[in-house]
């Protein structure tokens, strides 16, 4: 009799012991297949232009903007087509400490101090390759107006300038007066 209780109790314990094993096999294949085979959308690296400035402009409030920083290229690649990063990178990295370059205001605001409200991004008018986009605001109580020109290379919206209507300026326009 005691054998038999005894076998009993060593086949429930084998039974449990695989039963936990294939349990968390399966939990351990389940999350391998939630990470690996079901995984998440990526997010678009193709932002629409009103996406990109979007972002642009959400960066810069949480301090992350591609403007005067030096030690991140692709920031400023991946909202500035080619020519303008240059000049952007330039003007940032080949200014003596110190110095002040030709962006000498906040780009994104034409302004060095900025006290916005009403702040609007308005929507792209895409016409083929090239977009132009509306930002509007005040600033210390006057109306801005920037007129963000984008360009579509390979599927990607990036800035090429960007339009300022009170002073009649733009962004590309600041360095070819400096000669940079």
């Amino acid at each position: 009799m005691k054998k038999i209780v005894s076998d009993k109790i060593t086949y429930i314990m084998k039974l449990l012991t695989l039963i936990i094993v294939v349990f968390l096999t399966t939990v351990a294949l389940g999350r391998n297949l939630d990470s690996n085979l079901i995984k998440k959308p990526a997010k678009n690296p193709n932002l629409s232009p009103r996406s990109l400035i979007v972002d642009l402009y959400k960066k810069h409030k949480a301090n992350k903007s591609p403007f005067f920083q030096t030690k991140n290229r692709a920031l400023l690649d991946k909202y500035f087509d080619k020519r303008t990063a240059d000049m952007i990178w330039k003007d940032a990295n080949e200014m003596p400490q110190g110095d002040i370059g030709v962006i000498d205001g906040d780009p994104l605001y034409n302004s060095q101090d900025v006290k916005i409200k009403n702040f609007n991004i308005g929507t792209a008018k895409i016409k083929s390759q090239r977009a132009t986009l509306h930002v509007t605001f005040e600033n210390y109580d006057e109306k801005n107006d920037l007129i963000f020109m984008l360009i579509q290379r390979n599927k990607i919206w990036k800035i090429q300038d960007i339009a300022y209507s009170n002073d009649k300026s733009t962004l590309t326009g600041w360095f070819k007066d400096n000669k940079q």
